[in-house]
């Protein structure tokens, strides 16, 4: 251990000292949480097969296609426009207070928009409300107002002379995505309709159209459609409506995957099967490293302090 080092740790008072020491071992204990989630997370996705949408078992699995828009109207990012699968921003503004300046949030935002996975043996929507997004990388410029008036491509790389600061990152359409999550497969949305409103609804068309009720319903030929044929009317509705659900019940349903909401990670990455469990590794790694570099310091300052 140097001299200078030993003379730095001496010099502090017994408050700075235990500040210190406490705060590189929160640091180190910190890193050390994080290294081991990043390991879990490597071998989750190195240890949850990718399965195809058509074979798919409900529940926590993993799938891989290429990314699409819903039909409709196109997902589109708040500060560029840029039509995508999902974004997420931020709009900072440079703070001064006394000499110093920072770097406040004053927007930021996340997309909770549906859309689609595409693989060769399906489609399934993709929900990503709750999902940790990895790969796509921040695109950061800077502007006068707090929303941009250019885009990163034309705008300010450099804060100096600007007092916002922009983050936007993007999925663009036709990416590939991998997507760990819960997959189920829910029924057609019409098939769960209430069987009553559906017959009432039935009833309000046929009554709009009184000839054509008339000419259906009218057994006695009298020119009205009295309580009684109005009955049968209402017997034939529910009958067509049963046949409309028993119809829908059987038609496939729609795949969807979402957030497992038990505590399991629901991931969405741009990068595939290998190099998102590699990136994880190397994560934990690192973090082991940090670790390991902030217990030596607070060990070092221990030993030279009591020397």
């Amino acid at each position: 251990m140097g001299d200078a080092f030993r003379e730095f740790a001496q010099s502090l008072d017994p408050g700075e000292h235990w500040f210190i020491v406490g705060l590189a071992a929160v640091l180190a204990a910190f890193l050390v949480w994080q290294a081991f989630r990043a390991l879990r997370r490597a071998r989750l996705v190195e240890d949850t097969p990718t399965s195809l949408i058509r074979s798919a078992a409900q529940g926590y699995c993993e799938l891989s296609g290429h990314g699409e828009l819903m039909p409709g109207a196109p997902i589109r990012a708040p500060l560029t426009g840029t039509t995508c699968l999902w974004w997420e921003f931020s709009v900072e503004e440079k703070v001064r207070s006394g000499k110093n300046t920072r770097w406040q949030t004053v927007e930021s935002d996340v997309s909770g928009s549906i859309f689609a996975l595409d693989d060769p043996t399906g489609r399934c929507l993709v929900d990503p409300d709750g999902a940790e997004v990895i790969g796509p990388a921040a695109v950061v410029w800077h502007g006068d107002g707090p929303r941009p008036m250019l885009g990163p491509a034309t705008g300010a790389r450099w804060s100096i002379g600007h007092r916002y600061r922009y983050s936007e990152r993007l999925i663009p359409p036709e990416t590939l995505l991998l997507a760990i999550g819960t997959f189920e497969t829910v029924a057609d949305p019409h098939s769960s309709s209430d069987a009553q409103r559906e017959v009432a609804l039935k009833l309000g068309e046929w009554k709009r159209d009184p000839a054509r009720l008339k000419a259906r319903f009218d057994r006695d030929g009298d020119g009205q459609v009295d309580l009684q044929e109005w009955e049968g009317a209402r017997r034939e509705a529910q009958r067509e409506v049963q046949a409309q659900l028993a119809e829908r019940a059987l038609a496939p349903g729609v795949h969807l995957m979402r957030d497992p909401r038990d505590g399991r990670p629901y991931l969405l990455s741009t990068y595939d099967q290998e190099t998102l469990a590699g990136k994880r590794r190397w994560v934990a790694r690192l973090a082991l490293g940090g670790a390991a570099l902030c217990a030596w310091f607070a060990l070092a300052l221990l030993v030279a302090r009591g020397g």
